[in-house]
């Protein structure tokens, strides 16, 4: 999807050269996916003890890693929370 907005210059090179990203593009790119998956955890941490969630560490982990492999791939569809 194509967009338009107005980034901190600065900001965006400093994402692009600490991610590695060779582009401004996948420098966006990283650093929304990097947010994505770090937002996601939290919201699986408030849930802790709930209930709601009842996997164990190996089950999360094993989730963990497939949804990383789908976002590589550029297959993930994310939750709505």
């Amino acid at each position: 999807m194509r967009i338009t907005m107005a980034v901190d210059p600065g900001l965006l090179e400093l994402a692009r050269k600490l991610s590695g990203a060779r582009s401004k593009r996948e420098a966006v790119e990283v650093a929304l996916r990097e947010y994505v998956h770090r937002r996601a955890g939290e919201k699986l941490l408030e849930l802790e003890g709930s209930g709601i969630v009842s996997m164990d560490l190996e089950e999360l982990v094993r989730c963990r890693v497939g949804v990383l492999a789908d976002t590589a791939a550029g297959g993930t569809t994310y939750p709505e929370w």
